[in-house]
């Protein structure tokens, strides 16, 4: 499996390093998928990954074995994240982590929401209940990267 990040004038290609970060990229490629006309972004180490990308950093990537995706809280709470995840054959594990196997590979995506309220946990909407995200609310406002 390998990925590729496009933005501005940047075009790059690397190759997976494990199958965990196969289930990564396909956990993220799910999100795309269940996210279809929803304002989201992409976080946690996908995001470190992307960055470091595309401006070539020296230093070595985290690893990630999931997907974590940063909704705004009118998203949680209308649950249409969830009901994409569910779509595509996640189930609620708890609070906000779905999961589903794929083959030898388990896929897990993780939905958080801005931080209305810096440093809270375990905020409930809707079916939801998941941690905020500190600077979430700036990336929702700014345009975004597109990575595909």
């Amino acid at each position: 499996m390998a990925s590729s990040c496009r933005g501005a004038d940047v075009s790059t290609f690397w190759p997976s390093a494990s199958r965990a970060e196969d289930a990564a990229a396909l956990a993220l490629a799910d999100v795309v998928v269940a996210a279809t006309g929803i304002e989201y972004r992409v976080i946690g180490g996908n995001m470190a990954a992307f960055h470091a990308m595309r401006f070539e950093s020296r230093f070595a990537t985290r690893a990630t074995t999931d997907a974590d995706a940063g909704i705004e809280p009118s998203v949680a709470a209308a649950t249409s994240m969830a009901k994409g995840l569910t779509a595509l054959g996640y189930s609620q594990l708890d609070g906000s982590r779905f999961h589903r196997d794929d083959g030898d590979l388990e896929l897990v995506v993780d939905l958080l929401v801005s931080d209305v309220v810096a440093g809270q946990h375990n905020v409930e909407f809707g079916p939801l209940v998941t941690d905020t995200a500190p600077g979430l609310a700036l990336a929702l406002a700014r345009p975004a990267v597109w990575v595909e």
